[in-house]
């Protein structure tokens, strides 16, 4: 860990000791330090660099496109949990802007995620996009076809 315990931005949400911190490759991660104490190494482990994990080819082409578009844009965390209560991470994080990103795949629209239907899907994504509404976090959604738009 390159740059550990610096404590992260507000993130628009009440966040119980999270700490934005650069992997030894140099991406950037947000975790709680719970979790950095109890999964030790495993914990530091980078969600695009790490072997065993993989980071779908959309998201990091959304984070490619996103640095190219705004220089300053600062540090961009994949997989950051920022609601409280929730285990379930965004995609990608901006902590200068207080901005979660979630790429929606194709799953999200045809076929099923996971075994479940696209309309469950979507009732979930309706859940996050009201919890992002009740705790103030901005919320982007980028469809897996604007890059085509």
């Amino acid at each position: 860990m390159a740059a550990a315990g610096s404590k992260a931005p507000a993130c628009g949400v009440e966040c119980k000791e999270r700490f934005l911190f650069q992997y030894d490759c140099g991406c950037w991660g947000y975790k709680q330090l719970r979790s950095l104490r109890r999964r030790k190494d495993a914990a530091l482990a980078c969600p695009e660099h790490s072997k065993g994990r993989g980071v779908s080819q959309l998201l990091l082409q959304v984070r490619d496109s996103m640095r190219q578009a705004v220089p300053d844009l600062g540090p961009i965390v994949l997989e950051a949990c920022l609601l409280p209560k929730s285990s379930k991470p965004f995609d990608m994080w901006l902590p200068k802007w207080s901005i979660a990103v979630e790429v929606d795949g194709r799953q999200h629209f045809r076929g099923s995620m996971h075994g479940k239907a696209a309309q469950q899907q979507y009732q979930r994504d309706m859940a996050v996009d009201a919890a992002c509404r009740q705790h103030r976090l901005r919320l982007l959604r980028c469809h897996y076809g604007d890059d085509r738009q």
